[in-house]
């Protein structure tokens, strides 16, 4: 660590620190804090196997996380940063921001992140990482084989209850897929964004997954899991969402279109068998206008049965008339045979003019006559 000018004068505990990290000794015990009125520059601590930070933090290149780092205050990690097996946890005030390459795995064994409070992979040049940074024969990998990345991780990320956990980085590739025997997986139960123009994409023939229990999915870039698992919460944005899952059976799970600066903008779904089946849930959709609403593209085939529902709401003071029609789903063959109509939750319209609802195939138009 090194001693900012913002450092109060704890002059005699930072130069501990330093001969620590030259001398490689491991003599002080755990935890070190960082206190709130503290900034420090850098990470690496082989002197502390536990880091408090209730301060501000400013990583340096190739630094190294401690065994566990718990955050109350705020994290700005701008370059490479590695973390071998190590535990992070934000709590709900914490705000860490993610602006390089941050390499967090280990082998046999899992990495934790638990967020309470907000992590956000920023935007940044990033470096360009082999996807196996190993090498072939004693040579490097070919050209062709690297990519840019910001976010590497082999292991859990826990986003809680209060957790905000936001990718929004363009055009890069943010959680990689699984190398080896390792597997990245997420549990959301609070809020979790690919921002636009952002990927984050961890399909592999491994077990990476992504899980969502309450709580909301936003995509609005690029978002794919080897398992995408929807057990309850919202699934929103205007990006497209890759190897969706065939069967969505869960009463709690709602998918919404769009989003606040964009209401009216359409969502993709690549199922990951060719088909998607809705079976429960809501299908939500927005209608602002004439040719001006929120819509849900999928790319396959699109089953609505059983107790699946679809919801409009009208906005901007919006009232159809006769002889208008909105498209709001499109696929490459959509099946409506066993979808119940009393499932239909539709805005109340003057009288005189009644909805209709129609499948043509490749599109589901809801029209008033």
């Amino acid at each position: 660590m090194k001693k900012s000018k913002h450092l109060n004068d704890n002059i005699k505990s930072m130069l501990i620190i330093a001969n620590l990290i030259l001398s490689g000794s491991q003599a002080l015990a755990s935890p070190y804090t960082i206190e709130a009125n503290q900034t420090i520059t850098g990470l690496s601590s082989p002197g502390f196997d536990n880091i408090i930070n209730r301060g501000l933090v400013i990583g340096e290149t190739d630094d190294y996380l401690p065994l566990l780092l718990e955050n109350y205050g705020s994290i700005y990690l701008p370059s490479k940063i590695t973390c071998p097996g190590q535990k992070l946890v934000n709590y709900a005030k914490g705000y860490i921001a993610i602006g390089g390459y941050f390499d967090c795995y280990k082998q046999g064994a899992q990495a934790l992140i638990e967020n309470s409070g907000t992590i956000a992979v920023t935007n940044a040049v990033g470096e360009n990482i082999a996807l196996d940074p190993r090498t072939i024969g004693g040579q490097l990998r070919p050209a062709k084989d690297y990519m840019p990345w910001t976010y590497i991780f082999w292991g859990k990320i826990d986003n809680k209850v209060t957790g905000k956990f936001i990718i929004d980085r363009n055009n890069g590739v943010n959680l990689c897929q699984s190398q080896g025997s390792e597997a990245p997986e997420i549990e959301n139960r609070g809020y979790f964004e690919i921002a636009q123009g952002s990927t984050c994409n961890f399909i592999s023939t491994k077990s990476g997954s992504y899980k969502q229990f309450e709580g909301e999915t936003k995509v609005n870039g690029t978002f794919g899991s080897r398992l995408l698992d929807f057990q309850g919460g919202i699934l929103t944005g205007t990006g497209t969402i890759l190897k969706f899952p065939e069967q969505l059976w869960n009463a709690s799970f709602s998918i919404s279109p769009g989003n606040s600066t964009s209401p009216f903008g359409e969502l993709t779904l690549t199922p990951e068998m060719g088909y998607s089946v809705f079976g429960d849930g809501t299908l939500n959709f927005v209608i602002g206008g004439l040719n001006n609403n929120s819509k849900l593209h999928v790319n396959g085939e699109a089953y609505i049965v059983g107790s699946a529902k679809i919801a409009i709401s009208l906005k901007n003071g919006f009232m159809p008339n006769i002889g208008n029609s909105f498209t709001i789903i499109t696929a490459n063959d959509i099946r409506t045979d066993d979808f119940n109509q009393a499932n239909l939750i539709l805005p109340q319209l003057p009288t005189g003019r009644q909805w209709h609802f129609d499948n043509d195939g490749t599109s589901l138009k809801l029209s008033v006559i």
